[in-house]
């Protein structure tokens, strides 16, 4: 099996107000961990700090600086537009998780809104901005909301 590199943050995201929650699981015998991270009540200052924590863990995996800034932007406007327009009172459920195998990055992105495709919506400016950095970006639903994957490959 591939070596699977997977981050989402550090432990130093949590505070007070944002409980994080933590989750690993084994991915493989060599004992490769899958970190996912989920903010139970979310709001826009605790996105810049889990942010900043994916921006170092991916960094620590050699991703290219140039697409971590990038991706890093849309995931942060993935965030803030769902805090903002998902949830009447600004704050609520996201979970994000991200992994990177044989070149290709994969991030996730759920909520428990409402149903709605950020992907979709006319005029967007956050989904032109999630065209050009990401090679692909789906969303489903899920029995609790919505869910979005985003990947980028990348030479290896």
């Amino acid at each position: 099996m591939a070596d699977k590199k997977v981050y989402g943050g550090d432990d130093d995201i949590e505070s007070k107000s944002q409980p994080l929650r933590e989750r690993k699981t084994n991915m493989s015998e060599e004992g490769n961990s899958c970190i996912a991270f989920s903010l139970k009540f979310a709001t826009a200052t605790g996105v810049s700090a889990l942010v900043d924590a994916t921006k170092r863990q991916m960094t620590a995996c050699s991703i290219p600086e140039e697409k971590i800034d990038a991706i890093c932007l849309a995931i942060e406007e993935v965030f803030l537009d769902i805090l903002e327009n998902s949830y009447p009172t600004h704050r609520g459920y996201l979970a994000f998780s991200c992994s990177y195998e044989d070149g290709e990055l994969l991030i996730r992105v759920s909520d428990h809104a409402p149903s709605r495709n950020i992907l979709q919506e006319e005029g967007s400016s956050l989904a032109s901005l999630l065209q050009s950095t990401f090679d692909e970006a789906t969303h489903s639903l899920t029995g609790e909301g919505n869910r979005y994957e985003m990947k980028v490959w990348m030479e290896t």
